[in-house]
């Protein structure tokens, strides 16, 4: 687990950068930050220079993956990304987990590169009762990787809906990350409230169904305390979960 106390620098972002795998991933910079990884007979797996941490501009990235969300379709399961600044990028590729923890290589999709703006979809075939979880690990042509943040869905009648998480939670910045789990189709009105009950933040959101990451950028700067994130759709459903800005 890695720990950032009183850091606080606008517009970085840090990433752990795993010698061994070639992974870059992102970490918080405050907080405490949980990243698993594996150690086998192989020496490279132990050795003390294995991990790194780097610091770069928030906007040196070749690409951002601004949706990611996994839907069921009959006895298949959809994962769809969206992607916007896309450049030098190779290809992505999709990941499933049972646990959050080990992940294996379901497909590879080439990058578009005659668009910097681009929508792709993966189908996973006849995914049985359980839950799952994928993410997309983001290739680029020199080789470097990072990863999508992961999508959480479960399949089958006893599934929880209409869950909702702020991740990461407490939030920092103007961006406020929504983890959609199993939410059901419709468009929604989002809201963040604090704790007068003055609503500080409205913004409409058109959700397909399904698991999902979706980002929702706030019109102005909100002081740091306790908020409310109401979700409310035209069809009466209503969601509800707890958001600390700092």
């Amino acid at each position: 687990m890695l720990t950032a106390e009183n850091f606080n620098a606008p517009g970085l972002e840090a990433f752990l950068v795993d010698a061994f795998t070639n992974a870059l991933t992102p970490i918080g910079l405050t907080g405490n930050t949980t990243i698993n990884f594996t150690v086998s007979s192989n020496t490279a797996t132990t050795a003390a220079n294995r991990f790194k941490i780097v610091f770069r501009n928030a906007t040196a990235l070749p690409v951002t993956i601004t949706n990611i969300k996994a839907q069921q379709k009959n006895n298949d399961v959809q994962v769809q990304w969206t992607t916007v600044n896309e450049q030098n990028i190779d290809s992505y590729e999709v990941e499933k987990s049972s646990n959050a923890i080990n992940f294996k290589k379901l497909e590879t999709v080439l990058s578009n590169s005659t668009q910097s703006n681009n929508a792709y979809t993966v189908v996973d075939a006849s995914v049985p009762t359980g839950i799952f979880y994928y993410r997309i690990k983001i290739v680029e042509k020199n080789g470097n990787n990072y990863y999508s943040n992961i999508v959480k869905i479960t399949i089958g009648k006893n599934a929880n809906t209409n869950i909702v998480n702020v991740y990461p939670n407490p939030v920092k910045g103007n961006t406020v990350q929504l983890q959609l789990m199993n939410v059901e189709q419709g468009d929604y009105i989002v809201r963040i409230i604090n704790t007068q009950g003055q609503i500080v933040h409205q913004s409409t959101l058109q959700h397909t169904g399904g698991s999902a990451t979706t980002s929702i950028v706030l019109n102005k700067a909100i002081a740091a305390g306790n908020y409310q994130v109401e979700m409310t759709s035209e069809k009466g459903v209503r969601i509800v979960q707890k958001m600390i800005k700092e």
